[in-house]
């Protein structure tokens, strides 16, 4: 798997997200830092409707969840922190 580091920021920003071409796993982690960060997924590159506050988190220093991302769906990272996915 490739890591790639965010910065995240408090609201979804385009720098923070990732594109999947294909049917692609992914991790997602906050290995330090002291904000949880939110993510979400969307269908396209449009910024989520739903605020980071209510999407779901990842806690520093815990365990990386994993999803499944379909063709054409965007994760998106908010929180004021940093991720890591590993893809």
């Amino acid at each position: 798997m490739v890591a790639t580091v965010y910065t995240t920021e408090g609201a979804w920003s385009a720098t923070n997200r990732f594109a999947a071409s294909d049917e692609t796993p992914v991790l997602v982690s906050a290995p330090n830092g002291t904000a949880p960060v939110a993510w979400t997924l969307t269908g396209d590159d449009a910024a989520p409707l739903i605020a980071p506050n209510d999407a779901n988190k990842v806690i520093p220093g815990g365990e990386a969840q994993g999803i499944t991302m379909a063709a054409g769906e965007y994760l998106w990272l908010a929180g004021g922190g940093k991720a890591t996915i590993e893809v």
